[in-house]
């Protein structure tokens, strides 16, 4: 099965780190585009959200591992309910079913902690790295053309236009 390929890789902290670092900053890079940001702005962002996922991708395996445990528990409560059941299609069902079965709250909490992880990851660290690029722009580096300033700035009057 797929998701049983995959979730050896869940063991592996490197392998989540690396994983959790490259999604975060593609994922925060994606959704830069098409906005006006700079390149280097558009990079502290990715930076920022890297950082997080790399954290983010070392707290994987915990998770899995604590599911794992869960997981035997789990399967044999769902065999000895079938086991007790009083419908004759319940108790029909092939042990391998019912391991499958036992198998969904493991496989949704290492997606859920994934996805919801990487994401607010992507999120807080386009945020950090967004304020590392203003204090940028305070300092009076070039990292954000977008914001031009105040608008008693000297490129501000230049930009302002009236009306004929």
């Amino acid at each position: 099965m797929i998701a049983g390929k995959y979730a050896e890789l869940m063991r592996s902290p490197a392998t989540t780190m690396a994983v959790g670092g490259l999604g975060a900053a593609g994922a925060s890079l994606v959704s830069n585009q098409g906005d006006d940001k700079s390149a280097g702005r558009q990079a502290l962002e990715a930076l920022g959200a890297g950082a997080l996922g790399v954290g983010v991708g070392r707290a994987l395996p915990k998770v899995h591992a604590a599911m794992a445990k869960r997981y035997p528990q789990m399967a044999e409560d769902i065999k000895e309910r079938a086991a007790a059941s009083k419908d004759p299609v319940v108790k029909q069902r092939s042990a391998k079913t019912l391991e499958n079965v036992a198998r969904i709250p493991q496989v949704a909490a290492n997606v859920g902690a994934a996805v919801g992880g990487l994401g607010l990851a992507t999120g807080l660290g386009g945020m950090v790295g967004g304020g590392v690029a203003n204090i940028g722009n305070m300092a009076g580096l070039a990292i954000d053309p977008e914001a031009p300033g105040s608008s008693n700035t000297m490129n501000s009057r230049l930009n302002m236009q009236g009306y004929v």
